[in-house]
């Protein structure tokens, strides 16, 4: 319930080799690229009766997540077209809009609405402070009880967080790479998008899964051979190419074609950010404004 692919900043997760990890597994996804839908579009023009969630993952102005859910890809389209593109045009990273004023918005249209790591780090968790407005809650459909790139503290709280509101619970592993795809699993009842989304909606599912640090171990030692100008050994190249196919490779030219705004946008969603992040935050006018916010 919570996926990224080569669309988003900080994904490499190839169309191709997803779709073909979704058959060799037999399980769904929905597609949540940050601030993006082409990587679902892409799926679903390529796509032959495998279950996919057309979807987004939204960042507001102060860096807190939104994940929206569509029962049709016409929606969505239609809601990325009239609503997003022109926040994008501003900051495509971080909309210039606030968390109240989006799930407003998004309420307009036929979507689920969801709050991905509640508990996350950094500036990405809607409950980070430790509470929202009431008509936040009120307008949530869903929370995401386990998260994959989240210790299990942050998800317990998450789980009783859903409890205590009354809201029903989805899963995801918030993967960036094919290879953690079913690591995180939400079951639930319907045949389609619309009824199984409802399904959840209600209160009617159930969540799986751990953490693991698969994807951040492949960056860190990514991030090193290309800082460093080192050739990885045989053995080593040999591991990662067996475990992340040619997402590997696409993960070492991201980096390098990116000029550190691959790694550094993963880190700012994925980390709790310090004083050391600031020469990154001032260099890509992008992520000025969280040096406003109290991070650190």
């Amino acid at each position: 319930m919570h996926f990224h692919t080569e669309y988003s900043m900080d994904g490499v997760s190839k169309i191709k080799i997803l779709l073909e990890e979704m058959k060799k597994k037999g399980v769904g996804v929905a597609i949540t690229d940050h601030n993006e839908i082409q990587g679902v579009l892409a799926a679903l023009k390529q796509n032959s009766g495998l279950f996919i969630i057309p979807g987004i993952e939204l960042t507001c102005n102060t860096g807190v997540h939104l994940l929206l859910y569509f029962p049709e890809v016409s929606s969505l389209e239609k809601f990325y077209n009239r609503e997003v593109l022109p926040l994008k045009k501003k900051n495509k990273f971080f909309l210039p809009i606030s968390i109240e004023k989006m799930l407003k918005v998004a309420r307009k249209y036929d979507c689920y609405t969801s709050a991905p790591h509640p508990f996350g780090p950094g500036a990405i968790g809607m409950m980070k402070e430790g509470k929202v407005s009431s008509e936040v809650v009120r307008n949530l459909d869903m929370i995401e009880s386990v998260n994959g790139s989240c210790f299990k503290h942050e998800n317990k709280k998450a789980v009783t967080w859903a409890k205590e509101v009354k809201k029903g619970m989805s899963a995801g592993t918030d993967g960036h790479t094919s290879a953690q795809l079913g690591k995180v699993l939400c079951f639930s009842y319907g045949k389609t998008p619309r009824h199984f989304l409802e399904s959840i909606k209600k209160g009617n599912s159930i969540c799986i899964g751990t953490r693991e640090n698969l994807f951040e171990d492949l960056l860190h030692t990514a991030e090193k051979f290309v800082r460093e100008e080192k050739k990885e050994r045989g053995d080593l190249l040999e591991l990662y190419r067996s475990r992340y196919q040619t997402e590997h490779d696409y993960l070492l030219h991201k980096i390098r074609e990116e000029e550190g705004r691959f790694s550094g946008h993963f880190h700012v969603h994925h980390r709790e950010l310090g004083k050391e992040h600031e020469p990154f935050l001032r260099k890509h006018k992008e992520y000025k404004q969280l040096l406003k916010n109290k991070f650190y």
